[in-house]
């Protein structure tokens, strides 16, 4: 066999194996402008997400107010008895110059005893309904006060006066009661604001890549003010142990990893965000947590980090995961133009073997 059928054997098995790295190996990634200029479109996504989450948070203080407002007053009207109600309901009734509820039902037809019972049965759901109001009526607070503080000489004022103070007794601790329940109410608004705030605000430094810089702290600040929250770049660690790893892995191996990242990140999440709230407020933490862990998740799908002048890679050129849309993936031209080529090779090889034996 001469040399030159050799050269040409090992030309072609060369060929083969350029033709294997370059199948399994990553595609080239998009220029870093192309990938910078898609992560900027995301940030008015964010932060049209982060406004609306705050109006519902206000729209679900407004109406859990009322309803803190309506239970704390209708649970003290219940302990008044109906007769005590009556008399203070058509009493505001008759102050107000309102047509006040009649006591009982005083029609002809009303014979049967479930008519009567149902009569007596809405008339006593009207009378815990209207009195819950006036409990938190701050006019009848005010006349009630004044009734207690006026000189009543004569037997029926006196007696009002005494039904009067009891009732302001009555006011004043349901007025304790909303005072603490809004207070709480209020620790529970500024929290969900506060975390949306901070989910918002990691998207974003995901997104352009500036969490490394933001979060490093001033060394020559001694006021204290330069000290920020510790840096958080389990993203960026994650990212660049995998594109250190990944270049030889099957899909399989890739998605797997991929998946133990998408774990962590949640866990995170939920660990910082779970414990700003209480347990009412859970459902908007988890969502909160849920979307913070999806958006760091996202960030494996995109090219392997981009090393820029600060030391730290940048999460809007991130590696691409196989399993995951998007991933890289040898086609299947290049798995044919291979394994024609690797045929082609062997082939050659049996036929200048058998020729020079």
């Amino acid at each position: 066999m001469r040399s030159s059928d050799w050269i040409s054997a090992g030309l072609l098995i060369v060929l083969c194996g350029s033709a294997v790295r370059g199948g399994t190996g990553p595609s080239i990634p998009p220029p870093l402008a192309e990938r910078l200029r898609i992560q900027e479109a995301r940030v008015p996504q964010i932060e049209a997400r982060a406004a609306e989450e705050r109006t519902r948070v206000e729209q679900w203080y407004t109406a859990r107010r009322a309803e803190i407002v309506r239970e704390i007053s209708r649970r003290e009207a219940v302990r008044l008895s109906p007769a005590e109600q009556q008399a203070w309901v058509q009493y505001v009734d008759l102050y107000l110059a309102r047509p006040h509820a009649p006591a009982c039902a005083d029609l002809g037809f009303n014979v049967r005893p479930e008519t009567v019972f149902l009569n007596q049965a809405m008339i006593l759901e009207y009378l815990t309904s209207r009195m819950a109001e006036i409990l938190i009526d701050r006019d009848f607070e005010r006349k009630l006060t004044r009734i207690v503080e006026e000189r009543l000489d004569r037997p029926p004022l006196a007696l009002l006066r005494h039904q009067a103070r009891s009732l302001l007794a009555r006011l004043e601790r349901v007025r304790l009661q909303v005072t603490t329940g809004l207070r709480a109410l209020e620790h529970q608004r500024n929290a969900r604001p506060d975390a949306i705030m901070e989910w918002e605000n990691d998207l974003k430094e995901q997104v352009r890549g500036r969490g490394s810089d933001r979060e490093r702290p001033n060394p020559g600040d001694r006021s204290g003010e330069g000290r920020v929250r510790p840096q958080r770049d389990y993203l960026d660690a994650a990212a660049g142990g995998a594109a250190a790893a990944l270049l030889g892995l099957t899909r399989r191996t890739q998605s797997r990893m991929a998946g133990r990242a998408y774990v962590v990140a949640r866990a995170d999440a939920q660990r910082r965000f779970a414990p700003r709230v209480t347990r009412q407020s859970q459902s908007v933490a988890w969502e909160i947590a849920s979307l913070h862990c999806k958006g760091a998740a996202s960030c494996f799908a995109h090219g392997p980090p981009v090393a820029l002048p600060g030391g730290h890679a940048r999460p809007d050129a991130r590696i691409n995961l196989g399993g995951i849309p998007g991933a890289d993936a040898p086609s299947a031209f290049l798995i044919f133009l291979l394994i024609l080529t690797g045929v082609v090779a062997l082939q050659l090889i049996i036929f200048k073997t058998k020729k020079w034996l």
